[in-house]
């Protein structure tokens, strides 16, 4: 079965190891279901994690009783390094990017790139295609204005506009169908979208308290450092400013941060590493 790799098998063995803390530890990774892409889990149920000495589960009661079975994360490559998407098939970008990483596509696809992303809403098809392309600081910034928004209404409208997309057969956004033209298929789809996938999504975001905690817990395993905090707040700002229209004037600074970042992941798994030895 030729999953992709930030969803293999391996990749879930990292994503467990790395991944204990809440609120990982709601979702059952020792049980996980595929689709034709790859694996993911879903949330385990409310008693099982009573069980397992998850009594207090206060901060996330909604999201255990209202979306178990609907809820699903799976693995995700975070800073793309592909030619054809990231670097709009722009072979002296991408020239570029190999002068100043070496292999890039091959450490994209390796576990210092790999992190845990929720798939309801399309969230993990819309980074790596449209707008976003897999640009990594440009996504993240997007996340960090959706922490801004307080009134629920306009949450929702920012994520069915900016984080999610409903048509994405095969894994890749499609161009959105009107409600005229879609079929009774499409339909339904559309209405899950809309009723069970954005409001998990919306969930699932609000258990974090804003961007850095969002950030930390997810691609830093709740570890922090000053060095962290200062490449974090580098790759917001670098995505308040460039898209997939500019990445290709900015390689060297985008692979810059990549470098620190992969550099920075690569500190935590080899110290969880030896702890599991």
């Amino acid at each position: 079965m030729g999953f992709d790799k930030d969803r293999d098998e391996n990749a879930f063995n990292f994503y467990k190891m790395m991944y204990t803390d809440l609120p990982w530890a709601l979702f059952d990774f020792d049980h996980l279901d595929n689709d034709n892409k790859g694996y993911f889990v879903t949330l385990k149920t409310k008693s099982e994690l009573e069980v397992a000495g998850y009594e207090d589960l206060t901060k996330y009661t909604d999201l255990v009783e209202q979306y178990g079975g609907i809820l699903r994360l799976s693995g995700d490559a975070d800073f793309g390094m592909k030619c054809k998407s990231t670097f709009n098939n722009n072979q002296e970008a991408y020239k570029c990017a190999c002068k100043l990483i070496e292999n890039p596509d091959e450490i994209m696809h390796s576990n210092c790139n790999f992190s845990l992303m929720a798939m309801n809403g399309g969230m993990n098809s819309n980074k790596g295609f449209r707008r976003y392309r897999d640009i990594f600081p440009r996504f993240l910034y997007a996340i960090s204005q959706y922490y801004e928004i307080k009134e629920m209404d306009k949450k929702t409208e920012f994520v069915q506009n900016n984080l999610g997309t409903w048509n994405t057969a095969g894994g890749r956004p499609k161009k959105d169908i009107s409600k005229e033209t879609r079929n009774a298929e499409q339909e339904k789809k559309y209405k899950s979208y809309i009723e069970q996938d954005i409001p998990a999504l919306i969930c699932f975001l609000d258990t974090f308290d804003d961007i850095d905690d969002y950030c930390v817990k997810t691609f830093f395993w709740g570890k922090n450092s000053p060095d962290i905090k200062k490449l974090l707040k580098d790759i917001k700002k670098f995505g308040a400013k460039v898209d997939y229209t500019s990445i290709n004037q900015n390689v060297n600074e985008y692979c810059e941060l990549a470098k620190r970042y992969w550099q920075e992941r690569n500190k935590i798994i080899e110290e969880t590493n030896k702890k599991n030895k």
